[in-house]
């Protein structure tokens, strides 16, 4: 997490989520304490239970929940925090919200963590309407194409900054690699 912030990362995402990148909630309470002040927390959550969301959300002090998976209104009625819904774009077509009018973001994504991209093109439109955050198959290489042909409100990334022979950790070089490109990319 220290990484993340050095590099300049405007939100750090600490998965609560069944997957390679699921944090420790022991060592988590360490590393928030490290980033207070210096960055927004998105806890990434998917298909847990409300009371599971309700109880990290208060035990770390999140700023943002993600619901990545088949969460609902009737669920999910009031977090406490601001939401970012994912949708995942799969074919020629954005899925309808699941959060309308309720969600402070909405992103979208290939998969959950897959590291597979979709048609940016698709983007263009909900970028315009809704506040995006673009996910799935960004890379150094990748993010300043995209944040050009999309104008997203924020990228997410996670396995493009991953050390190749270690799912799930980070590279700080690549992360800070990722974040010029992206303020290279970004408008003035």
């Amino acid at each position: 997490m220290r990484a993340a912030i050095e590099a300049g990362a405007d939100y750090v995402g600490v998965v609560f989520a069944a997957s390679p990148r699921r944090v420790d909630p022991a060592a988590l309470q360490e590393w928030l304490e490290d980033a207070r002040g210096d960055t927004e927390v998105v806890g990434v959550f998917r298909d847990q239970d409300k009371s599971f969301v309700d109880e990290c959300i208060a035990r770390f002090d999140l700023d943002f929940v993600q619901l990545h998976g088949g969460e609902s209104v009737e669920g999910f009625p009031d977090l406490g925090v601001r939401l970012i819904e994912t949708s995942i774009v799969a074919g020629a077509s954005i899925p309808a919200a699941r959060f309308p009018g309720r969600a402070w973001a909405r992103l979208l994504d290939a998969g959950a963590g897959s590291g597979e991209s979709f048609d940016w093109d698709l983007a263009v439109a909900p970028a315009k309407a809704e506040r995006v955050f673009l996910a799935g198959g960004l890379t150094v290489a990748t993010v300043g194409e995209a944040i050009r042909r999309v104008a997203p409100f924020a990228v997410d990334v996670s396995s493009g900054v991953e050390l190749h022979d270690s799912p799930g950790r980070k590279d700080p070089r690549l992360m800070r690699a990722f974040v010029a490109a992206v303020r290279d990319a970004s408008p003035a």
